[in-house]
């Protein structure tokens, strides 16, 4: 969110019609740059909360499982570290990083779900 807030002011885009209004600033003078740009935060705003809320479902029954602390530390930690990589990846434009993180996440997802799945049949 931060860095939608900071793109706004970088190429002078408002949120509300009040604040364009106030500076009688028209939406049809900012760039297409700054358009691509605020898409592109917005994308990776929900792209890491729609991620989350699956975590979060994995996570709270894994944790119930009682863990190993290696288990615990290597998917939970792992997968917050490989997001924010992520997160970071995708405002900066790097596709190669973005790609190794997301599938770095989404191995740690699965290494959550493998565990609890071997809980319930134990």
């Amino acid at each position: 969110m931060t860095t939608t807030e900071i793109t706004r002011v970088k190429f002078r885009m408002y949120a509300t019609p009040e604040e364009l209004h106030e500076r009688d600033f028209s939406g049809k003078d900012i760039s297409k740059s700054g358009i691509q740009e605020l898409k592109r935060n917005h994308n990776a705003h929900r792209n890491l909360t729609e991620n989350t809320c699956f975590f979060i479902a994995l996570a709270l029954p894994f944790i119930l499982t009682t863990p190993s602390i290696a288990a615990t530390f290597l998917w939970l930690m792992g997968f917050a570290l490989c997001r924010f990589g992520h997160t970071i990846s995708y405002l900066i434009g790097s596709t190669n990083f973005r790609s190794i993180f997301m599938t770095l996440s989404l191995l740690a997802m699965y290494g959550i779900a493998s565990h609890l799945t071997i809980s319930w049949i134990i």
